[in-house]
């Protein structure tokens, strides 16, 4: 994609804004801010292109893809042939459908792009989160406060859809030497694959030291101990399809492992 396709598009999908107000209003529900969010996350898209570009093509047919799954996942809004004017005529040749911004952000898809299964990017994580929100957190539309609760606590949030997939972003780089994605958020992916529900609000960014670093630690069976019932792949190497959940920063005890569903593999057909 292109940067002045991604302009053109989030002003086409700035229209959606009042329909999907209004359809919510009608069904005296909650209003819907999805469309919100995918639209700040394509701003931030081209807002970052040209330092996107500088990663590579990878990262490009990346956030392609990220934001491709996410519009044929979320809540459409209103009826998704409904056409909205794109000016003041209001005449059938200046609108545009849902539907028809979907499949034009699918064509400038590569039907190449694939993400596959991301992979945990550290040793262990602990069984709640952290109790502060970053600056970034407060600053980011749509970012639950799921600060303090248990990771279990919160899968079950994904699964009854108290918690949206589409709202709290997952952080991801590309690992050249295993070939694979890599989350940088553990424990919020840890969480989605406890409830087995794909994250959807996926940022492709390149790695920070200290994501590189922890990619570096090993977890060996002379360090942990294992709850009863439980099984680890030991020494522990990165990156991994699994996660060990330990009951804090300082605990060694293992108490639950996590595996990253294979219903999690993102490619251009999902």
């Amino acid at each position: 994609m292109n940067k002045n396709h991604i302009e053109k598009f989030i002003n086409d999908m700035t229209l959606f804004l009042p329909v999907a107000q209004e359809y919510h209003a009608r069904a005296n529900s909650e209003r819907d801010d999805s469309v919100d969010l995918i639209v700040q996350d394509i701003q931030k898209y081209f807002d970052e292109y040209e330092e996107i570009v500088g990663f590579g093509k990878r990262y490009v047919e990346a956030w392609d893809l990220v934001i491709y799954a996410r519009l044929k996942a979320m809540v459409k809004p209103s009826d998704p042939a409904k056409r909205v004017s794109r000016d003041k005529k209001d005449d059938e040749k200046g609108k545009v459908s849902f539907e028809e911004l979907m499949q034009r952000w699918g064509r400038n898809v590569s039907s190449r792009s694939d993400i596959g299964l991301i992979q945990f990017g550290q040793k262990r994580v602990a069984s709640t989160f952290a109790e502060s929100r970053t600056t970034d957190q407060d600053q980011t539309l749509g970012v639950p406060v799921i600060n303090g609760r248990p990771l279990r606590v919160v899968a079950a949030q994904f699964q009854e859809r108290g918690l949206g997939i589409d709202r709290n972003p997952l952080k991801i780089f590309y690992h050249e030497p295993g070939n694979c994605w890599v989350a940088a958020n553990n424990r919020s992916y840890a969480a989605h694959c406890m409830a087995g529900t794909r994250p959807l609000r996926l940022w492709p960014a390149k790695a920070d030291d200290g994501e590189l670093k922890r990619l570096r630690e090993e977890l060996t069976a002379a360090e942990v101990k294992l709850t009863a019932g439980v099984r680890v792949t030991l020494p522990r190497t990165l990156p991994s399809l699994e996660m060990p959940i330990t009951n804090g920063q300082q605990d060694l005890m293992i108490t639950d492992v996590v595996t990253v569903p294979q219903t999690f593999y993102l490619d251009w057909s999902r």
